[in-house]
C-alpha cells in the first residue's frame, strides 16, 4: 500500500482508532467495542451477500447449492451472535453504571470522515 492510500485509510478510520482523543479509558473501550461490533456485523452482511450470489449462480449443482446455503445460514447465525453480544455488552454497561448506546456516534463519525474527503 502506498503512502497516499495509507494516509487516506488512517484518516477515514482515525476517528475510531485514535485513542489520544479520549479523556478516559471508558471512552476508549467503548470506541473499541463500537469498532469491533461494526466490523463483525459488516463481515456477516458481506458473507450473506456472497452466499446469496453463490446460491444464484450455483446453476443447480447440488454441492455448490449446499455450500451456498451453509454460507447463508452461518452468516445469519453470525449476525444473531453479533446482535446478542451487543445486547449483552449494553446490559453489562448499564449494570455497571456506564452509559451505554455504543452506536450513537459511530454513524456520525463515519459520515463526518467521508464528508471531509
Amino acid at each position: 500500500m502506498d503512502k497516499t492510500a495509507e494516509a487516506m485509510l488512517a484518516q477515514i478510520l482515525g476517528g475510531a482508532l485514535n485513542f489520544t482523543k479520549f479523556d478516559t479509558l471508558e471512552d476508549a473501550i467503548k470506541s473499541l467495542l463500537r469498532l469491533g461490533t461494526l466490523a463483525a456485523a459488516l463481515v456477516a452482511v458481506v458473507m450473506l451477500i456472497y452466499g446469496g450470489l453463490a446460491y444464484i449462480i450455483s446453476t443447480g449443482d447440488s454441492q455448490k447449492t449446499e455450500k451456498a446455503q451453509n454460507t447463508i445460514i452461518y452468516s445469519l447465525v453470525g449476525l444473531v451472535i453479533v446482535g446478542l453480544a451487543w445486547l449483552l455488552v449494553e446490559f453489562i454497561l448499564k449494570v455497571l453504571g456506564i452509559e451505554g448506546d455504543l452506536f450513537n456516534e459511530v454513524e456520525s463519525d463515519i459520515v463526518a470522515s467521508l464528508i471531509r474527503r
